[in-house]
């Protein structure tokens, strides 16, 4: 059996909900210890690398094993790509429990490329390495991960697979066809998209944006990286290539935000007329993104938080997910 996580990152997640445990089993935790607790089980959770599939690292082998044939075919600057790229499949396959869904997908491309760019390649051999493409599509479309790939993208896979199955099947392909249609089908699982959800990263840069439009009611102190914050966040929501990247942005902005610190001549609330922010958005937490209180702020409200983040991880560490 094998965890959906990458076993480092799944024992990072289980250390830190034990710190957390032991700052909710103390009789009187600071706002501060538990505010800490909280963030950094929020950034384990969110650093959950998940582990490539048995059918990947499977096929990441057979890879290996057909370069390695090869190898004795060539001299040393014509195998140089394939050796490249073996040499860096073997390094992963040295430590299966740690190998990533992504960085797997990109050695096994990067792997059967080189071997289908070998000179003088037989139409035996590139056959293989289609039909070796042909089986990493059909396990990628099957393994849960496709539900968070855009449907175009996915569509567009299928379609690909679809064509190279009847390549692969026409007796009469020549080795260019062959090779012409392994590249394709290669594109199409580069192309595969994570759909990513921006709306809780959207609705806080709009808070964000209202305050920083209202500077001036704030200690300059307090924020003093909001702007940086701001614009970081606004960067990474068009630059992030996973959901993490996003929810991380999304951690450090609400971090930054909630340091803020009204004048005292100032209205004391951030969601008043003026703002256009609501009770709601200044108050709601959610369990994968928890506000924390800073300042003069009670532990009370802290506490509350740092209870759901862990109910969060537990629940994520029950449920993972298993691979046979």
């Amino acid at each position: 059996m094998e965890d959906l996580y990458t076993v480092q990152s799944y024992e990072a997640l289980s250390k830190k909900l034990q710190d957390a445990k032991a700052v909710l089993e103390k009789t009187n935790p600071s706002a501060d210890e538990v505010s800490k607790a909280e963030l950094e089980l929020q950034s384990a959770k969110n650093a959950l690398v998940v582990r490539a599939s048995k059918e990947s690292v499977e096929i990441l082998e057979t890879l290996v094993e057909e370069g390695t044939k090869l190898k004795d075919t060539y001299i040393e600057d014509e195998f140089k790509d394939v050796q490249t790229a073996l040499t860096l499949a073997e390094s992963l396959l040295k430590d299966p429990s740690n190998m990533s869904d992504e960085e797997t997908k990109e050695v096994v491309l990067s792997l059967s490329t080189a071997i289908q760019a070998l000179k003088d390649l037989t139409l035996q051999a590139a056959k293989k390495q289609l039909l070796v493409m042909i089986q990493y599509a059909d396990v990628l479309l099957k393994g849960e991960d496709i539900k968070q790939m855009t449907p175009k993208s996915v569509q567009a896979l299928q379609t690909t697979l679809k064509q190279a199955k009847e390549v692969y099947e026409d007796e009469k392909a020549t080795l260019e066809d062959i090779k012409a249609m392994h590249n394709t089908l290669v594109t199409a699982i580069k192309k595969l998209e994570v759909r990513l959800d921006t709306t809780k990263l959207d609705r806080e840069i709009t808070i964000v944006e209202d305050m920083l439009n209202h500077i001036d009611r704030y200690e300059p102190s307090s924020v003093a990286k909001l702007k940086d914050a701001f614009q970081h966040a606004k960067d990474v929501k068009k630059t992030a290539k996973n959901q993490q990247e996003l929810d991380e942005a999304l951690r450090f902005l609400k971090e930054e935000r909630q340091k803020a610190i009204r004048l005292k001549d100032k209205d004391t609330t951030i969601g008043d007329k003026d703002t256009n922010v609501s009770d709601k958005d200044k108050t709601e937490g959610t369990k994968d993104t928890v506000d924390v209180p800073t300042g003069d702020t009670s532990a009370t409200g802290v506490f509350a938080g740092l209870l759901i983040i862990a109910g969060g991880a537990i629940i994520t560490l029950l449920k993972r997910k298993k691979r046979v």
